[in-house]
């Protein structure tokens, strides 16, 4: 089968946007721009393997196939991919970023509002954390020096 022949089967990928944004500051593709696998990873900054990943745990999915059974995936993969990215070193496990992606896929406000809150509760959880933490450190440093009027032994006898 020709180049122009597997060329013609892929449909239009760019039809639908469900991330009007990427989370980077990247260029956004041409919405009829289509990407191989490799090249999709390569453009998110991240590996095959994640991708595949993302792919299986439905974060991300192909828009098309070409005749030889490959996927492509449109300039909304790429998006999803890089917020994905984003969200990960943000530090958020793929587990909280699924319900938000989900919410976005079925156009439910409620649902995406309701990610969001979880999301930001998240972070507010976190932040308390740090907080607790910085107080913990700081207490162990003062709780470290030594009196400098009581005088130490210098070896014990």
């Amino acid at each position: 089968m020709g180049q122009s022949e597997s060329n013609s089967t892929l449909p239009d990928c760019g039809s639908e946007e469900v991330l009007t944004r990427p989370a980077s500051t990247e260029p956004v593709a041409a919405p009829d721009t289509t990407y191989t696998l490799s090249q999709l990873a390569q453009a998110a900054g991240t590996t095959v393997h994640m991708v595949n990943n993302y792919a299986t745990e439905d974060l991300i999915a192909c828009c098309a196939r070409t005749a030889a059974g490959y996927r492509r995936f449109d300039a909304t993969a790429l998006a999803r991919l890089r917020f994905i990215r984003t969200g990960r070193a943000a530090g958020f496990l793929l587990s909280d970023l699924k319900p938000l992606l989900q919410a976005l896929d079925r156009g439910e406000a409620a649902g995406i509002a309701r990610s969001l809150a979880d999301l930001k509760a998240a972070v507010d959880e976190a932040a308390e954390r740090l907080a607790v933490f910085e107080r913990v450190a700081e207490q162990l440093g003062e709780e470290s020096r030594v009196d400098e009027s009581y005088p130490l032994p210098r070896r014990l006898p």
